[in-house]
């Protein structure tokens, strides 16, 4: 038991140390310019966060957003997330503070849940740290350019998911509000095509903790099952202070709850039949997908081999590769029969399940290569090692070139000339 605490707190020390210097490295440094992927921190949200920030300090509600648009309703739009808790930053900070500590914070969250989700799940050490190298710097590091949009509700699957699984195991009812607290999260964000996503995603894992033996018969025992009833409604409710004006406020705007046609899903597609053509044109939206060939090769090994409570989870992410290539392939259909896609731009975002599957898959598959390496003959756990450590800095190359020293970092309060920039947009 010493022996797997000590483990465990090495491992986190050293999620902790990583992301400590991507704060130091990423966020804290000034930007060096405005490209296509940071221009909504400075020209969207920073002046969002203003408005709010102007209404908390002044006790009021932020429902006005007079820095945008001659003036637009704050509290019922996309992205601003006036309610998140993370918003109360901005008692204290600046809007530029703010977001960068904001950023930290979650960047913490997305590393450590995940890390904590795939221990929980019996997943090694090693194993648990490539689901949370993985999922963090291929999900949340590319998503710190739209922070209400991506990363602040994109974070909190892997809680509710270690909410849901540890309910289960200990019936414990405090496992039921955190579980609620991370499934609304995402509401509250504003980042509502995330929270779709993760909802998708928290069945898929549901449906893995009843194929998996282990856990099928604590899952069906009816605690668990009021519990986790209880505590979706919940999360329903405590939501609709961000949904119920979102949902009112769209009927009235261009961007309703209606099914999107293929041009206006993904409007800088390839041209129809030209898969091939696709592939090589788009490799900006593939290589967003932040899947590198050996966190894939590992993912693979786990979903053919690894833990069963993975396996739905494994295969909607797949799915989401696929449906992820937009609509000129021939399996875009199920894009519209599946409740709440079509309401939203741009599939390519999927790639959100596809890293939340495959981070978990790559746990499981690393999990099958050490068992594999404690058969006759080392050379299989200096394979499994090096696939690990190759798989690691393929992770971090593989990151956008905006996300690079030499790109757009987040607005760095403390130098004069993002200050200016701030004080443009926000005035």
């Amino acid at each position: 038991m010493a022996g797997t605490l000590a483990g465990d707190l090495a491992a986190l020390t050293l999620v902790v140390a990583v992301l400590i210097w991507f704060w130091n490295e990423r966020i804290l440094r000034p930007a060096l310019g405005i490209t296509f992927a940071g221009s909504d921190v400075f020209t969207y949200f920073v002046p969002v966060y203003s408005a709010i920030r102007d209404a908390l300090r002044a006790a009021d509600l932020p429902l006005w957003n007079p820095y945008q648009s001659c003036g637009t309703p704050l509290h019922g739009i996309l992205q601003g997330g006036a309610f998140y808790p993370a918003r109360l930053l901005l008692l204290v900070f600046s809007p530029s503070a703010a977001l960068g500590w904001s950023t930290f914070l979650h960047l913490a969250i997305a590393s450590i849940g995940i890390f904590m989700l795939s221990r929980t799940l019996g997943f090694t050490i090693a194993g648990s740290l490539a689901a949370s190298i993985g999922f963090t710097y291929g999900f949340a590091v590319p998503a710190i350019y739209a922070p209400a949009a991506y990363l602040e509700p994109g974070v909190w699957c892997p809680i509710a998911a270690l909410a849901m699984l540890r309910f289960v195991q200990t019936q414990r009812w405090r496992y039921v509000l955190l579980m609620s607290f991370a499934i609304c999260a995402p509401v509250l964000a504003g980042g509502y095509q995330i929270a779709v996503y993760s909802l998708y995603a928290m069945a898929l894992f549901g449906l893995g903790l009843l194929l998996d033996r282990r856990t099928r018969a604590l899952t069906l025992t009816s605690t668990s099952v009021i519990g986790l009833a209880g505590g979706a409604m919940l999360a329903v409710a405590v939501s609709s202070i961000q949904w119920l004006p979102t949902l009112l406020w769209s009927q009235g705007t261009v961007r309703s709850t209606q099914a999107l046609s293929a041009a206006q899903i993904d409007p800088w597609n390839a041209p129809p039949g030209n898969v091939a053509s696709m592939l090589i044109v788009r490799r900006s939206v593939i290589t967003a997908l932040m899947v590198p060939p050996p966190l894939a090769a590992l993912a693979l090994v786990g979903l053919l081999f690894g833990s069963r409570v993975i396996l739905p989870l494994a295969i909607g992410g797949v799915t989401a590769l696929l449906l992820s290539l937009g609509p000129h392939t021939p399996w875009f259909r199920l894009y519209y029969l599946l409740p709440g896609f079509s309401m939203f731009r741009l599939p390519a975002r999927l790639h959100y399940l596809v890293v939340l599957a495959a981070a978990l898959a790559a746990a499981a598959g690393l999990d099958v290569l050490q068992r594999w390496a404690r058969a006759p003959g080392r050379f299989r756990l200096v394979l499994a090692t090096l696939v690990f450590a190759v798989g690691v800095v393929a992770t971090y190359r593989a990151m956008p070139a905006e996300v690079g020293p030499r790109g757009t970092t987040l607005p760095n309060p403390t130098e004069p000339d993002v200050l200016d920039l701030v004080s443009a947009v926000t005035t």
